[in-house]
């Protein structure tokens, strides 16, 4: 299992920014682990990100990749992957003048 967590505080000082100065506080926490058996290898991701004046969903990654046939140096492997996604809005999009 593997912990994390990431933070960033950015400061854009763009005339076009309504107000000439935006502020942003970024922090993200996740939480992963894998696990591999012979021919079985499954991950999961489970990540918050938290973003001033934002919303963020709880984002989460499982996948697993199973080995169907193996002989020689030829083999067929499915993957098998669901996620939930998540685009934060950037400073531009958020407030630059009449676009924001």
């Amino acid at each position: 299992m593997e912990i994390s967590a990431n933070g960033n505080h950015i400061i854009g000082n763009i005339e076009e920014y309504q107000g000439g100065q935006a502020i942003e506080y970024r922090f993200e926490a996740a939480v992963a682990a894998t696990r591999n058996w012979t021919k079985v290898s499954v991950a999961a991701n489970l990540r918050q990100p938290f973003i001033s004046n934002t919303s963020a969903p709880l984002l989460f990654y499982l996948g697993s990749d199973v080995v169907l046939f193996e002989k020689n140096s030829a083999s067929l492997t499915t993957k098998i992957n669901v996620s939930r996604n998540f685009r934060a809005p950037t400073l531009n999009d958020r407030y630059w003048g009449d676009a924001g």
